[in-house]
Formats: structure tokens, C-alpha cells, sequence
């Protein structure tokens, strides 16, 4: 046998063995995916049937914002006979949304719901989805992939929630040239700022004070490097801006306890995103002066809703807008009242 032969076999040997793995590991993700769904059904009743299965995948499914849409959409989807799944959460390694859609459009799922991102894999699976044989839909959530063969798009209107913000931190500054900063996720295949960046800008560009405005990127998988992130800017004396603009629920905690642990209450004024209970606390005790909630509910709902419409009936509207609220001293007991009614 020569060391070319023996080379080629060790070649073949090594790609058989990587695809016994790699069927392996299909073959038992899509185990857990149908034990998910039998207990799930079981938590509904022996007598719930499910007509589709719905895949949501989202960045951070930890985050109390998503953790409040999944819920609305997987109560409204139970409703139509749709069962919605947070998707990889059996799974105990943290996979990419990129790869979780890999994963669902494997497991051949009836439909996808979608926080998407500008990146070309992300508009190519979106369409691979959508060419199948059996076509899987898919609506975005939040964010959307412009330019694919996505339904529909489930979102607040971003340049008027960046007016919105920008309107409270107007409320907050006290001379001219202050520092706003705003933190955003950062998305390799897009490094330009969003459309709601692009409000709080206009808001401020029209004002008297003429606030000094930039963007920090933070690290959009890695939740404690966005948080290391955050506490250099806040920490650095130079740096340190006058207004923090947070625009996910993660970063206006992540920024509240940093200013809170380092003794910086009123150097720095924050306005957070979302309503839970931490952030809340915040705004009650005036360290975050006002947070901007989107209806976590109203979305997840529109989302299941819009699905369950196209498989019915085979379209859907292409955008499907949900309110926001702004939350400060003055209504913030409210939003406590109806957690704590929702508890019981």
C-alpha cells in the first residue's frame, strides 16, 4: 500500500466518522425537540392537539423582554392550535441564531418567528427556508433582514421610538455640549448605526442644546464583555458620558448596577429600555430617570397571530406595528400593579 493510498483512507475514515457525529447529533437534537413538545403538550392537557410547530429564535432568550414575548406568542399560538417553541433552549450549548436556523430548517418546523439581523447567511437561510418543497415562513421580530423573502415584520416603528427617547433625554440635560452616548449592539455585517439612532439624532439636532452625540457598539453575544464594555465607558473620567441611552432591557440593567455598585448616581443619567422588576426599581429611586417599553405582549401576540394567518390563509400584511410607552416616576406603580397581578 503506498502513503498516498494510506493518506486517502485516513482522509475517507476521518469524513465517515464526521458525519456519523454530525447525523448523531442531528438525530438527537431533533429527540429533544419532540420530548419539548410532548411535554409541552402535556402541560396543556392530554386532549390539546397541535396543527404546527413554530420555532422562535431570538439572541438572547434570557433576556426578560423576549422571555415576555415568547410567552405571549406561545398563549396566543396554543389558542390556534400552534405550538411555539423556544428554540435551542433544550439544547445546553449556545448556538448563533444563524445556526439555530440551520437547526430549524432541518427539523422541518411549520414556521419560523425571528429576531433577524442584516448579515447575507441571515437573508440566505430566511430564502432557503422560504424555497423548500414545503416552504417554513418566516416573520422577524424587532429587527428585520431587508431584502428577503420574509412575511411579515412585527416591530414599534424605530425612527419614532428614536424621537422618543431622544425626547427624554432632552428632559434630562442641563447645558449645552453635554455627552449622550448610546449603546447599541454590534452586528459585524452592519456597523452603521439603526434607524432609531438615527430619531434620537434628529430629535437633538433640533434642539437648543446641541448635545455632543455618539454610538458605542457593545458586543451583541457576549453579555459579559457588553457588560466590561459598559463599565470602562462609565468608569473612564474622560469618557464618561452625561446620558446613557440603553436600548435593550440587558444593557439598562447592566448599566443601572454599574452606576449603582461605583457611587456615580447622578453623575450619569440613564434612559433604559423595557419594564422589569430591576428597572423598575431604578426609576422609582430616580437613578434611571425614564425607560422606553415596547408592548412585550402586544408583540409576541401579533407575531403568533400573523403566523397562524399565513399558514391559514396564505398571506399576511408585511408589517404589523406594535405601541411603545414611555415609563418614569409617573406611571411606574402601574406597571408594578400589573406585574404583580399577573404573578397571582
Amino acid at each position: 500500500m503506498g502513503k498516498h493510498d494510506f493518506k486517502n483512507k485516513k482522509v475517507f475514515s476521518i469524513l465517515i466518522i464526521a458525519a456519523i457525529l454530525i447525523t448523531g447529533i442531528m438525530i438527537g437534537f431533533n429527540i429533544l425537540q419532540h420530548m419539548a413538545l410532548n411535554e409541552n403538550n402535556g402541560d396543556a392537557g392530554e386532549n390539546q392537539q397541535y396543527d404546527y410547530h413554530i420555532a422562535m429564535i431570538v439572541r438572547d432568550s434570557s433576556d426578560e423582554f423576549w422571555q415576555s414575548v415568547y410567552k405571549a406568542a406561545r398563549n396566543a399560538g396554543m389558542k390556534n392550535g400552534i405550538y411555539i417553541e423556544n428554540f435551542g433552549e433544550v439544547l445546553n450549548e449556545g448556538y448563533t441564531p444563524d445556526e439555530l436556523m440551520e437547526m430549524a430548517i432541518l427539523a422541518r418546523v411549520d414556521g419560523i418567528i425571528l429576531e433577524a439581523d442584516s448579515s447575507d447567511r441571515m437573508i440566505e437561510l430566511i430564502n432557503e427556508a422560504d424555497n423548500l418543497t414545503e416552504p417554513i415562513p418566516v416573520i422577524t421580530i424587532n429587527s428585520d433582514a431587508n431584502g428577503s423573502q420574509r412575511k411579515s415584520f412585527v416591530t414599534a416603528s424605530d425612527y419614532a421610538l428614536g424621537e422618543k427617547y431622544g425626547s427624554q433625554v432632552l428632559e434630562v440635560l442641563e447645558v449645552k455640549g453635554q455627552e449622550v452616548v448610546v449603546l447599541l449592539p454590534y452586528d459585524v455585517n452592519n456597523s452603521q448605526p439603526s434607524l432609531v439612532y438615527s430619531g434620537i439624532g434628529e430629535a437633538l439636532q433640533n434642539s437648543t442644546m446641541k448635545p455632543d452625540l455618539s454610538v458605542e457598539f457593545l458586543s451583541a453575544n457576549d453579555e459579559f464583555g457588553a457588560e466590561e464594555q459598559i463599565r470602562n465607558l462609565l468608569l473612564s473620567t474622560s469618557e464618561r458620558p452625561d446620558v446613557v441611552v440603553c436600548l435593550s432591557a440587558v444593557d439598562t440593567i447592566s448599566t443601572y448596577q454599574c452606576i449603582v455598585d461605583y457611587n456615580l448616581v447622578g453623575k450619569v443619567q440613564i434612559i433604559g429600555t423595557y419594564t422589569s422588576s430591576e428597572i423598575l426599581k431604578g426609576i422609582q429611586k430616580g437613578t434611571i430617570h425614564s425607560s422606553i417599553a415596547i408592548n412585550a405582549e402586544e408583540m409576541g401576540t401579533k407575531a403568533a397571530d400573523g403566523m397562524y394567518e399565513y399558514l391559514t390563509n396564505g398571506y399576511v400584511s408585511e408589517h404589523l406595528p406594535v405601541l411603545f410607552e414611555r415609563v418614569s416616576q409617573e406611571n411606574w406603580e402601574s406597571y408594578i400593579q400589573e406585574e404583580q397581578h399577573e404573578k397571582k
